[in-house]
């Protein structure tokens, strides 16, 4: 379980760029877990950890494509 939760840490620090913010570790994933529902209509709990972590990775880069299109923040 410390392993599945280092990986989501780290993805997590990539996706928001880095910044610390007042979110703690199970409260990050569980936003994201979120997103990626809202987002991609997926279900994250049946992702293995490097596809959780890949397709983190994936919207984050739509969420940037959106942003550039759009010229709006995300």
């Amino acid at each position: 379980m410390d392993e599945v939760l280092k990986v989501k840490e780290a993805e997590i620090k990539n996706f928001r760029g880095g910044r610390v913010d007042d979110f703690d570790n199970a409260q990050d994933i569980i936003f994201i877990d979120t997103m990626l529902r809202y987002y991609l209509s997926i279900d994250p709990e049946l992702l293995p950890d490097e596809k959780w972590a890949s397709t983190l990775s994936a919207l984050k880069e739509i969420r940037k494509i959106e942003k550039d299109s759009n010229g709006q923040r995300t």
